[in-house]
């Protein structure tokens, strides 16, 4: 699959919600004192967990900006400052790359931040996690990850093959180059919690568990055993490879109800990881349809996990109706923290993994020739 969503290039700026109670927070306050020299109205902090996307915001009043409540532990979000007093939803339509906008770590306490000419340019005070995460951002060059945004922008305007290869080829040059320096960032800061979100970079798209274990073990036994540090866990030691059985799992319909991937067993079956607003998930469904439709009198179906979220539920069913998507779909509308990505190690869509009549894992990340080609091959034998 050349062209994916990748989680860690979403952007976070793309939010459209309410602010949204939660469990199990915890109370932050965020301060920044702005420069007399930056004109502006408002900040706005927005953010996603377990499926649910979260906004508030703050006046600015003698050059000063101060936001309470509660959030998760650790959360990654981004500050938005409206210069020109257009609100959030004017900032959005905005090129995400001219926009005046921080990504940081929201953790609990105080975080004081000083702002000189803009926000994207402010520094923490108070906040290891953050000041780490600056250095991190530093050695990666931030100047090239804006461009990356700006090349994203343009292929989402323009869609043509043109602007979509231009992406593609500076995102893979751009991983290649960060990998190494990736790597020294884990190395020489074990005590870090930045060294695990390096680490899930460090993996990419695909991540190769064989190569990841090692790092991980170099990363301090307290911060592996943190809730990001579980999750990684899950993620190296999941049981997602050809030959051994898939690991089982239940979620829900698109009518509430409950569906298990054990209850396919004796069919083939395609697990399909997509959302509806993935627009490389969108392009490949029409080729998903024909594959079904040619292998559905074969004892194969194919069942959808969408990453969607509660926020984009009617989307989920208004693409699944005009796709013409008539397989199985199910989500538990957590976005990326969808439960079964995170048991299956997906950290990109569109992303599948191919099961036989006996559970097993007979293939993962195929295309649909190749799932044609494999399925036909396993039922002659049989």
């Amino acid at each position: 699959m050349k062209k994916i969503l990748l989680l860690t290039i979403v952007l976070s700026l793309h939010f459209k919600g309410k602010l949204i109670a939660q469990s199990k927070t915890f109370p932050f306050t965020l301060t920044g004192t702005i420069s007399p020299k930056i004109t502006a109205s408002k900040v706005y902090l927005v953010y996603q967990y377990e499926g649910q996307k979260f906004i508030d915001s703050a006046s600015v009043i003698d050059g000063r900006f101060r936001l309470n409540n509660t959030a998760p532990f650790i959360v990654l979000a981004t500050l938005v400052m409206d210069h020109q007093a257009v609100g959030l939803k004017g900032l959005l339509k905005a090129p995400v790359d001219k926009v005046d906008a921080l990504k940081f770590y929201l953790q609990p306490g105080s975080i004081t931040l000083n702002l000189k000419d803009s926000i994207s340019t402010a520094v923490f005070i108070d906040s290891k996690v953050n000041q780490d995460y600056a250095r991190l951002k530093k050695l990666l060059g931030i100047n090239e990850e804006h461009k990356l945004y700006s090349l994203s922008a343009q292929m989402q305007k323009l869609r043509t093959p043109a602007a979509g290869k231009a992406y593609v080829t500076y995102y893979d040059s751009l991983k290649k180059a960060r990998r190494p320096l990736l790597r020294e960032f884990i190395l020489e800061n074990p005590k870090s919690y930045i060294a695990l979100t390096a680490l899930m970079d460090y993996g990419g798209d695909f991540a190769d568990t064989a190569e990841l274990r090692p790092l991980f073990k170099k990363i301090d036994t307290g911060l592996r055993n943190n809730f990001l540090g579980k999750k990684i866990n899950m993620m190296l030691n999941n049981k997602v490879e050809v030959g051994a059985i898939a690991p089982d799992f239940t979620q829900f319909d698109t009518h509430s109800r409950p569906v298990k991937l054990s209850s396919f067993r004796g069919k083939y079956v395609l697990i399909d990881f997509w959302a509806s607003w993935c627009r490389p998930c969108r392009e490949d469904n029409p080729k998903w349809v024909k594959v079904y439709d040619q292998l559905k009198d074969k004892n194969f179906t194919i069942l959808g996990i969408s990453l969607d979220g509660h926020d984009t539920k009617a989307g989920w069913l208004k693409a699944i109706k005009d796709d013409g998507l008539t397989w199985p779909q199910v989500s538990d509308l957590k976005h990326w923290d969808n439960t079964v990505a995170e048991l299956y190690g997906v950290r990109a869509i569109p992303q599948n993994v191919l099961i036989d009549t006996q559970g097993k894992v007979a293939g993962r990340n195929l295309e649909p020739d190749e799932v044609l080609a494999l399925v036909k091959r396993m039922t002659e034998v049989k």
